[in-house]
């Protein structure tokens, strides 16, 4: 844990406080005094020390002091000098804000040209990088966690909503989506249903699919309204008397159809009419014949297409397998020859390495040199066991790249015939493809009939035959026109009644179609209807998984702090939550917390950031006269005190209370 205390602070024409010295000693101290006596001033002398800002982190405020007409007292510096200790260690910083003055060549006076502002490190002037640098190291680089660490209201009252719920979340960490599912059972199956989507993305997934779902079955009932109202009315006929009433209609009609022909031709023109249908059965024969060899030779060019395109998917999921190996051995074998050259290199070193004796050569007992002939004896016994165990390191590692060359042989054979397969297997795959697609054009076109029956020879004859019967036909037929008027007469008459029936049977089945439209849209109401109950079923689980992850989350972080409680989420009008980050105290607010209240739960706060971060500053605490009892805390305390009897500021310290022994 770092600790840092303030030793003394001392300020000197410092927005008008003339000359201040406060020895602390890094105890506690309480500095007493009326409404603007000063008690602030301190504490914006303090940060302007250590961050050339305010205590309400203002970079841009009045530092000199001020005459009664509003006027800048001049050729004074303005200082601020802190002590401190940090763990045992001193350490002295201060920072002199002075006005520069310059004398021009050709003026007698001094005139004023600007500030600059100077920095010491125990005493010690230093450069403003410098200095930040070492103010900025008391708190590992983060001038905010100072600041948080230092002031009880900071937590709250400065830092952004966002950036409160980032500190609670890096001290305490976050929930995963494992440990939620796993504290829930009721959300068992959770992980199955959103699959490798985020909880977040599928919250949105699943509120378009009801939005979808309901807006489509808003539409059902109206869709069956309007076929129901488009169902002509039937007017209490039945379908099966009209239907008969059609076939007589239509008898009476053929009778006269025959009436007419056999007026027309007689005899000869129904046997003109006999040949035209003893030559159409031979044409029907024909269209029965083709089509039947027709899906013959579809059939065998299908099952020689889906031949071919099994070889041709076989050959290329191994050219896929193939690839994949040679890039595999490729990675391999790079590996192989950088560690290969790394015992190389080892191996040179090894060798490079000479023998050097740092044997003894005094005798241990008597301090004597040793004889001559012992200390060669000794040497030459060092050298021996040096020599055999650099040849049993060297063949050791000649071993290692030996071993690793031979595996990068058998991997660099493997890729060449891989590589020979793979050129093999490509022309193959290619010629395969022309194949292939040769019989699927055949195919395709057998299936769009690019030959007809019309076209053959025989077929067409038989055409120009029944062509030329009905020309004579006609030629018969054109004698009897007036006899034939009156019957067409009495035909047309019945015809017309035949198409009102007709009529009156379409009816029945445009209702039919309709009533079967209403039924197909009633099955799609109540298959949209389950489908959104099961996404109102989904919505319910992934609101479940944020109410317990609200739950484990604002539970695991509370854990963590003895006065104030921490609320991440927040319920909208509409059931969802949304993140927040409000801190409370008893189930109040913070911002409905009196002052001595916030101030004792943004102690708590310092300490829990304090321990997280293993660091302790002064802390200044304002408006210390709220607070009847402050939270335990091991960091120094600064109170500033309101009193209306200290009409100059007076400080106490708080000198720590020794057991009795």
């Amino acid at each position: 844990m770092k600790d840092i205390k303030l030793d003394e602070l001392e300020l000197i024409n410092f927005k008008g406080v003339r000359n201040l010295f406060i020895t602390a000693n890094g105890h506690d101290i309480n500095i007493f005094g009326e409404n603007a006596s000063g008690k602030t001033t301190i504490a914006d002398g303090y940060n302007w020390l250590l961050f050339g800002k305010d205590s309400r982190d203002r970079t841009d405020f009045s530092i000199k002091t001020l005459l009664k007409s509003g006027e800048p007292v001049h050729h004074r510096d303005h200082s601020v000098r802190g002590a401190f200790t940090i763990n045992g260690n001193l350490l002295s910083l201060k920072r002199v804000f002075h006005e520069v003055w310059v004398k021009k060549s050709n003026s007698p006076k001094e005139t004023f040209s600007g500030h600059e502002t100077k920095y010491y490190i125990n005493g010690v002037p230093s450069r403003k990088r410098e200095y930040d640098m070492q103010v900025i190291s008391l708190v590992n680089g983060d001038e905010k966690l100072f600041k948080l660490l230092s002031s009880p209201t900071y937590f709250n009252e400065v830092l952004l909503w966002k950036d409160r719920r980032t500190t609670l979340l890096n001290i305490c960490g976050n929930v995963s989506d494992s440990d939620v599912i796993a504290a829930n059972k009721e959300l068992a199956e959770l992980p199955e249903i959103i699959g490798d989507h985020a909880i977040d993305d599928f919250r949105k997934i699943v509120a378009e699919q009801k939005k979808r779902i309901n807006s489509d079955l808003k539409d059902i009932p109206t869709r069956i309204d309007e076929a129901t109202m488009a169902k002509p009315d039937l007017n209490d006929q039945s379908e099966m008397d009209l239907q008969k009433s059609a076939e007589n209609l239509q008898k009476q009609i053929n009778k006269i159809d025959d009436k007419i022909a056999q007026i027309r031709s007689g005899g000869e023109v129904n046997e003109l009419k006999n040949k035209i249908l003893m030559i159409q059965g031979k044409q029907q024969d024909l269209r029965n014949g083709y089509q039947a060899d027709l899906h013959k030779k579809i059939d065998i060019k299908r099952v020689e297409y889906y031949d071919r395109k099994s070889s041709l998917d076989k050959d290329i999921r191994r050219s896929i397998d193939l690839n994949d190996r040679f890039e595999s051995n490729k990675k391999q074998i790079f590996k192989l020859k950088e560690q290969a050259e790394d015992l190389r290199h080892e191996w040179a070193g090894v060798n490079a390495e000479l023998f050097q004796f740092t044997g003894e050569t005094v005798c241990p007992t008597c301090g004597r040199d040793l004889q001559t002939d012992k200390v060669e004896d000794a040497r030459k016994h060092a050298e021996e066991h040096f020599n055999l165990e650099k040849s049993k390191r060297l063949e050791a590692i000649s071993g290692k790249g030996k071993s690793v060359m031979t595996h990068v042989g058998e991997l660099e054979s493997e890729n060449d015939r891989i590589s020979k397969e793979l050129t093999n297997l490509d022309a193959e795959i290619s010629k395969q493809q022309k194949l292939t697609n040769a019989v699927k054009n055949e195919m395709d076109e057998l299936n769009a009939g690019t030959s007809s029956i019309m076209d053959d020879s025989e077929y067409k004859a038989m055409d120009k035959q029944i062509a030329d019967i009905k020309t004579n036909i006609r030629k018969l037929q054109e004698s009897t026109d007036d006899a034939v008027i009156s019957e067409n007469e009495k035909k047309n008459e019945l015809r017309a009644k035949f198409s009102e029936i007709q009529i009156g049977i379409s009816r029945f089945d445009q209702v039919r179609k309709l009533d079967r439209r209403i039924a197909e849209l009633d099955a799609e109401e109540k298959e949209l209807t389950a489908k959104f109950e099961r996404s109102e079923y989904i919505q319910h689980l992934l609101d479940v998984f944020v109410e317990t992850k609200v739950n484990l989350l604002e539970s695991k972080i509370n854990g963590r702090f003895k006065l104030a409680r921490f609320k991440l989420f927040d319920r909208q009008v509409n059931g969802g939550l949304v993140e927040c980050c409000e801190m409370t105290f008893n189930g109040v607010p913070f911002s409905d917390l009196n002052n001595a209240a916030r101030i004792n739960v943004g102690l708590d706060v310092i300490s829990t950031l304090s321990e997280f971060y293993g660091i302790q500053v002064p802390i200044f605490v304002d408006n210390r006269e709220s607070v009847t009892e402050l939270s335990d805390t091991d960091a120094q305390l600064i109170s500033l005190i309101v009193s209306a009897a200290d009409k100059t500021l007076r400080i106490e310290k708080k000198e720590p209370i020794e057991e009795a022994i």
